[in-house]
């Protein structure tokens, strides 16, 4: 329909931001003065790496902040997709998943990995594999969007000679 605007069609808002971490990798995630562990050079291991890296388990609710609103004070409609939901559709660490929406473009997501001294990691997928590495700024990002809930699936596939279609 020629005469919607993509407000029409996108939820705003209830993007999961997760920055809680631990000094350990089997610690209970803490929410920490990040100024005293950035002077002190602590590692902190964040909650979307001990839940993907090391407890294998990731989590369909937000641990964290829901953010709805940019800076600036507009509307939020995209983001990046967590590495949560990245290993639900199918993402595996540190090895192939069946990721065909990711495969053959690197690219970076919304959840962070650890930081040391002054390097930090978020999470990437390299291929169809989920990898927390520094952050590349060669690396792409994938945008994500939420459907409100009344909007109909009309076809394709989500390829690109087949993108999805809604009513």
């Amino acid at each position: 329909d020629s005469s919607k605007d993509l407000k029409d069609y996108l939820k705003s808002g209830g993007w999961c931001y997760d920055e809680s971490a631990s000094t350990s990798t089997s610690g209970t995630p803490l929410i920490y003065d990040k100024s005293t562990f950035y002077q002190n050079g602590t590692r902190l291991y964040f909650s979307p790496n001990i839940r993907i890296n090391y407890t294998y388990k990731p989590t369909n609710k937000c641990i964290g902040i829901i953010l709805s609103k940019y800076n600036d004070n507009t509307d939020m409609y995209v983001a990046t997709a967590t590495v949560d939901e990245i290993a639900f559709a199918g993402g595996k660490y540190l090895s192939n998943g069946k990721l065909a929406f990711y495969y053959n473009k690197d690219s970076v997501t919304f959840s962070l990995s650890d930081f040391e001294g002054s390097n930090a990691s978020s999470f990437q997928i390299a291929g169809s594999s989920i990898h927390g590495n520094g952050i590349h700024k060669s690396w792409d990002t994938r945008p994500a969007i939420q459907l409100l809930p009344n909007i109909e699936f009309k076809s394709g596939n989500g390829t690109l000679e087949h993108p999805y279609e809604v009513e």
